[in-house]
């Protein structure tokens, strides 16, 4: 690994994720990315950051965004403390369902970053035709948070071996499995009301 010659080469890292639970996938690359010799400092960006189970979004169901920005943050805050050495700064971005709009938020309202890591194409394809340099993870284990909240849903104690322990708090003290159940139930009944 090539080890940065000054502080003039360190970079500041842009993630971006809706974390609609906060998984040790993401957990696994947040700790790649703090390993990067020449990252001192990452960006965390919590996307959709509007939507919740109080506030549904136009193009997806409830049960597509259970959790508040500041729940999902707090996720992400416990389940980082002692893992990680870099400072950590948390941001949220909206959901505009308008890439160039959802690019400027970024660029415009989030501190300085250099380089983002992501493993979506198109999200590469845009950054690097802006200018920016992307930098793809490997992907560990292969948790998707839909599947998780599924397995919640179906009564599936497994999804729980998937989860930080910061997550699995956050969770049990709003009640999120009975939460993500709720939204799924009116998902469903929200679709036969409309036949």
């Amino acid at each position: 690994m090539k080890m940065a010659k000054n502080t003039e080469e360190m970079k500041t890292a842009l993630y971006i994720g809706r974390f609609q639970l906060f998984h040790l996938g993401h957990l696994d690359v947040v700790k790649f990315i703090d390993a990067e010799p020449d990252i001192s400092k990452i960006l965390i960006a919590i996307g959709s950051s509007q939507f919740s189970y109080q506030n549904k979004s136009p193009k997806w169901p409830w049960a597509n965004n259970p959790f508040t920005y500041e729940e999902r943050k707090l996720m992400v805050e416990k389940s980082l403390e002692g893992e990680i050495a870099k400072p950590i700064e948390i941001q949220p971005v909206p959901d505009y369902f308008n890439y160039p709009k959802w690019f400027s938020h970024i660029v415009d309202n989030l501190p300085k970053f250099e380089c983002l890591y992501t493993v979506d194409k198109a999200e590469k394809e845009y950054f690097e035709k802006n200018g920016y340099e992307v930098r793809v993870f490997p992907r560990q284990r292969n948790y998707h948070a839909a599947i998780l909240r599924e397995k919640i849903c179906k009564g599936d104690k497994v999804y729980r071996e998937a989860l930080t322990k910061g997550t699995l708090d956050l969770l049990d003290s709003v009640h999120g499995e009975e939460r993500i159940k709720m939204l799924f139930a009116r998902d469903i009944s929200e679709k036969l009301r409309l036949k």
